[in-house]
């Protein structure tokens, strides 16, 4: 089961930190949803919380870690809705997020805006096959931090040659300006030719609507892959927040070493970077 901490919350929205393994969507024990709910219950045994006063707004992938924003009513839901859609100025929500690819001697900053080719939404009550292929625009701001490129350390090469024997691994930004379903993942590969760590066998999982499939490569102890959700900017008339989130759980943390240190906080450097962003 996942790892959830709660960074903070008001009446309508809350603020949260996600492990790998933790799915955004439905409501079984592996969801964000019963442990968000089961976590406010813990603070607050006096009180009762209904899981169905939080309401997904973002989404981050299961084998993706980080912070993402639930509104706790419909209101709020509907508004956020609207700001990540750019369709209200009442509010900005700026989405950075931490990758690790392979050394790469590519453009160091810039836009990808490739589209992105996905499956339908495999509705309820639809029949699951066939589902049509579908072309969606997709933006997304980027940023190789060449100067933190770092060798494996020697633990994870012992543990995990297959995965981190004769590489070296560079930590890259990325801002999202559209939000398709896997478009950082998908955007890398069409870019750098070049999948994140761990995330070998996307392009045969994205056109798969069966269960069963692996998500990614099996080369290392879970399937977690290379990409943290690691800033959430929130300016308002009162002023601007920033939400700097650690790799939450410990077991996450052996795919980072090197980049985060001994309670996931992501190396200063990599913060000063996410924070500076522009474009």
């Amino acid at each position: 089961m996942g790892k959830l901490d709660i960074v903070k919350h008001t009446f309508n929205y809350a603020i949260v930190n996600k492990s790998s393994n933790m799915i955004c969507s439905g409501y079984q024990q592996s969801s964000l949803i019963p442990s968000l709910t089961q976590e406010f219950q813990q603070r607050n045994p006096e009180m009762t919380f209904d899981p169905a006063q939080f309401r997904i707004c973002q989404r981050l992938d299961r084998f993706v870690t980080g912070g993402l924003i639930v509104a706790r009513n419909r209101k709020w839901a509907d508004k956020i809705r609207r700001v990540l859609g750019g369709k209200s100025q009442s509010m900005k929500l700026t989405r950075r997020y931490v990758g690790l690819i392979f050394g790469h001697d590519s453009l160091t900053s810039g836009v990808i805006n490739y589209d992105i080719q996905a499956l339908e939404k495999d509705y309820r009550g639809k029949p699951v096959s066939p589902r049509q292929l579908n072309t969606y625009p997709a933006l997304t701001r980027f940023k190789l931090l060449t100067n933190l490129t770092r060798d494996p350390t020697p633990e994870n090469i012992l543990q995990y040659p297959d995965l981190f024997d004769n590489i070296q691994l560079m930590p890259i930004i990325f801002e999202l300006h559209t939000g398709r379903k896997n478009q950082i993942r998908d955007h890398v590969i069409q870019a750098f030719k070049t999948p994140l760590l761990n995330d070998d066998q996307f392009i045969q999982f994205k056109m798969q609507s069966e269960t069963g499939i692996f998500a990614n490569s099996t080369k290392f102890i879970h399937n977690q892959i290379g990409l943290h959700s690691a800033i959430l900017s929130m300016e308002t008339n009162k002023g601007k927040e920033d939400f700097v989130f650690p790799i939450v759980a410990q077991k996450d943390r052996i795919l980072w070493q090197g980049f985060v240190d001994d309670n996931g906080i992501l190396l200063p450097e990599i913060i000063k970077e996410l924070k500076l962003f522009t474009h």
